[in-house]
């Protein structure tokens, strides 16, 4: 269904128990109430920021322009502050953060000019260290009960994941991780989880060349 209030809507994403909708309008976040419709301004953000809303009422957003890269904010309000990077991620173009269920920590995609630090990175909103997972081509999302989401060479891939340590198991190969019809090569993506149990997927795909 259509809400009301959202026709300059961009980059969307879900308050924690569902009943909200966060959204970029301009340089505005602003939120809907899915049950009274009702819509609200959070906050002036920059023109370009992707989201997550943790369970703790804390909003995380990144920008792809400009100096600052992480931000944060209550969902009820306010300024955003700026979540630092550690040192080697400067100028790197962040991208997709995702809170995992302690609504304390976070994934997110950083893209530098070293392909070997490019990919999926674990962090804190009261931490400065943060943690290289991955490698990765886009950013990733965490799908109960224990799944890292993201896509690499072409392929949609979900490895598991260990929430509380920050853990995750290799794959014997990436034919075992992969989500899709192995014959399909993604292009580009978006998309979204939904407690691990469904995907909904947009994307840009290509038959692999047969053998």
């Amino acid at each position: 269904r259509a809400l009301p209030g959202t026709d300059d809507a961009w980059n969307p994403f879900w308050s924690p128990d569902s009943q909200s909708v966060a959204f970029t309008a301009g340089t505005q976040l602003r939120r809907i109430d899915l049950r009274t419709n009702r819509v609200q301004a959070i906050a002036d953000v920059p023109s370009s920021v992707n989201g997550t809303w943790g369970r703790d009422g804390v909003i995380l957003l990144s920008a792809n322009t400009g100096p600052i890269r992480l931000l944060r904010l209550a969902a009820t309000g306010g300024t955003p502050v700026e979540v630092a990077l550690p040192a080697a991620l400067r100028g790197a173009v962040v991208s997709g953060p995702d809170f995992l269920p302690d609504g304390r920590r976070f994934i997110y995609h950083a893209r530098t000019s070293d392909p070997q630090t490019t990919g999926l990175y674990l962090g804190a909103v009261d931490d400065r260290e943060h943690q290289f997972l991955v490698a990765s081509d886009s950013q990733g999302e965490y799908a109960e009960p224990g799944f890292l989401v993201y896509l690499r060479n072409g392929s949609m891939l979900a490895q598991p994941f260990d929430p509380v340590s920050g853990a995750l198991r290799t794959f014997l190969n990436q034919k075992a991780g992969n989500m899709l019809d192995g014959n399909l090569y993604i292009l580009d993506a978006s998309y979204s989880t939904s407690d691990g149990r469904s995907l909904a997927l947009f994307s840009r795909v290509r038959c692999k060349a047969k053998n």
